[in-house]
């Protein structure tokens, strides 16, 4: 969605990233610039910088960095727009109305055939001659008042009755293919997506309709079937039943649509569901927007076992509150509700009440890998139990770990905790080495001056003057050509280069990359001796490599080339 420049511009200079960033995280004035422990991971020394003269950030420990709008983006979990729009609200600057290039209309015109598509699917359900759908429904144990609340439908056998109802409501062929909800066949018709199954209509948040789930009456296959990727859906960063469950203290994550559903009719409003696949960060980030507190109830097959592992990793990777509900006389949440019938609520609670915290379903996972009565597996589990317990931050919650295991496989406490003390040095060395890499802390000196010039070129523009003679493959770090060759195309075409026009197109950690380079020089007004002399060596760097690159040198032109860099200032 694009916004005016001019509107951005008065959204970053009215929100001052210092007053922005003390809402969250406490800094203190170190030169000219501020720092503090970075809100976006856990460190014990700051390294977390904010430039108050540039308006950006930058964390030395994590890299990431960016402006006042990518710092709400990180700290709300906001997408673009809806980071400037808290922004604007924070300093009560309308927001302005939508360009018509924007895909704002079209995302209007979906959810709009989109909720139509739901109602018809409903209707088709309730009013159907056929009653098989709803019978089926009926048969899985959903109460009417139940369908209704979900809006749950069916889309009819014979492949054309969505289509032709769209199409007579005043939507073209294009528009509704746009919406996933038609495809187009080799002779060009266009038939429903959805044949014969059970529609989930999938609302987000706001109450927009904008996909749906569906699943199969008559074993087609795929069981389940998604709205494919559109302007308003990506089955990737939504779930299902988030609208209802939002406002909830904690979540209950499924896999299923019915597992959710089933769960919300048996009392437990918190209910939600990934849509289809595997947990992903993109879900996990959204569900930290609205909680802290997660229970996994996943199937309890070892399919549902290894997706309950990988959902533990991610949710956690969030700093959330993950506990795992284990099922055992049931496959999974749904099954569990029919198998205990007018007792399920009450079972479910104890479930809930005894589910484990991430470490010890992990630990009872390992237990069931190695036989503990023989010596050596016995070795074996407790080394990969110390593996986990050190992963664990708070020094009092793994000494509480620590004892548990210690007081129930009878080890000494001393030896075990040796063991951990081990693990955290490598974990430590491992994250420090990984810390080096990433933040290229061995920087080659033309590295430091390609990046201080391109800083330069930010600043002051037109710099750009002394740099006529080059291109970007003079430059030797993916980076630093990357970002001159977007200098140069930016002012080619008549447009600013600024922080905000550079970080268009990147991803988070190039963006973070730019601020770094945009800070590396912390005068507003680029030294210009400095910058003179990291020119002349940028240019005699690029004769070197011509000169390298040259085929049958004559040997007085050799002695030449030496002698000019022999009597270089520089």
């Amino acid at each position: 969605m694009t916004f005016p420049d001019d509107f951005i511009e008065n959204v970053r200079e009215q929100n001052d990233i210092l007053d922005v960033v003390s809402s969250y995280v406490s800094v203190t004035k170190k030169g000219r610039n501020y720092m503090g422990l970075c809100p976006f991971h856990l460190e014990k020394t700051p390294s977390f910088c904010v430039y108050h003269s540039t308006n950006s950030f930058y964390c030395f420990g994590c890299g990431v960095g960016g402006d006042v709008i990518t710092f709400v983006m990180l700290a709300e979990k906001l997408q673009y727009h809806d980071a400037v729009e808290f922004l604007a609200n924070k300093v009560g600057i309308d927001m302005p109305k939508y360009r018509k290039n924007d895909n704002f209309l079209d995302k209007k015109t979906i959810f709009a055939i989109n909720r139509l598509s739901a109602k018809f699917f409903f209707s088709c359900l309730m009013n159907c001659e056929n009653r098989s759908a709803l019978n089926y429904l009926l048969s899985r144990g959903l109460f009417k008042e139940t369908i209704v609340h979900f809006g749950l439908g069916y889309s009819k056998s014979d492949g054309y009755s969505l289509v032709n109802f769209l199409k007579k409501s005043g939507f073209s062929d294009e528009k509704i293919e746009k919406a996933n909800l038609g495809v187009k066949t080799k002779n060009n018709f266009l038939h429903d997506r959805f044949i014969n199954r059970i529609m989930f209509p999938i609302i987000d948040v706001k109450g927009n309709v904008i996909g749906f789930g569906a699943r199969s009456l008559d074993n087609k296959m795929p069981k389940y079937l998604n709205t494919a990727e559109t302007i308003v859906f990506n089955k990737s960063e939504n779930l299902f039943a988030l609208n209802f469950a939002k406002n909830q203290e904690y979540f209950i994550l499924t896999e299923g649509y019915m597992d959710a559903v089933s769960l919300y009719q048996l009392g437990f409003k918190s209910a939600i569901a990934s849509l289809g696949t595997s947990l992903t960060l993109g879900q996990a980030k959204l569900i930290s927007r609205y909680t802290n507190k997660i229970y996994v109830c996943y199937d309890s097959d070892t399919a549902g076992k290894s997706a309950t592992e990988r959902a533990v990793e991610i949710l956690s990777k969030e700093n959330l509150d993950v506990k795992i509900i284990e099922i055992k006389d049931a496959k999974d949440p749904d099954e569990f509700v029919k198998v205990n019938k007018e007792k399920s609520a009450l079972k479910f609670k104890f479930l809930i009440k005894n589910s484990k915290s991430s470490i010890e379903f992990k630990i009872s996972e390992l237990e069931k890998k190695f036989d503990v009565n023989k010596i050596e597996e016995k070795v074996g589990f407790l080394k990969e139990v110390s593996k986990i317990i050190s992963k664990i931050y708070d020094p009092v919650e793994r000494d509480v770990y620590s004892s548990k295991i210690c007081s129930k496989y009878g080890v000494l406490k001393s030896a075990f905790d040796l063991k951990i003390k081990k693990n955290l040095q490598k974990n430590s060395k491992m994250m420090f080495s990984d810390l080096k890499k990433n933040q290229k802390f061995a920087r080659s000196g033309i590295l430091c001056i390609e990046e201080f010039l391109i800083s330069c070129i930010i600043k002051n523009n037109d710099l750009m003057v002394y740099f006529d003679d080059f291109s970007g493959k003079d430059f030797s770090d993916k980076i630093t050509s990357e970002l001159f060759i977007k200098i140069r195309a930016l002012l080619a075409s008549g447009k600013t280069v600024n922080f905000r026009s550079l970080s268009e197109g990147f991803n988070q950690k190039k963006i973070g990359e730019i601020s770094r380079i945009l800070n590396l020089n912390s005068d507003s007004d680029v030294p210009k001796s400095k910058f003179l002399k990291y020119i002349s060596i940028f240019k005699q760097k690029k004769e070197i490599n011509n000169f390298k690159l040259s085929e049958n040198l004559e040997k007085n032109k050799i002695l030449k080339f030496l002698d000019k860099l022999k009597n270089s200032k520089v």
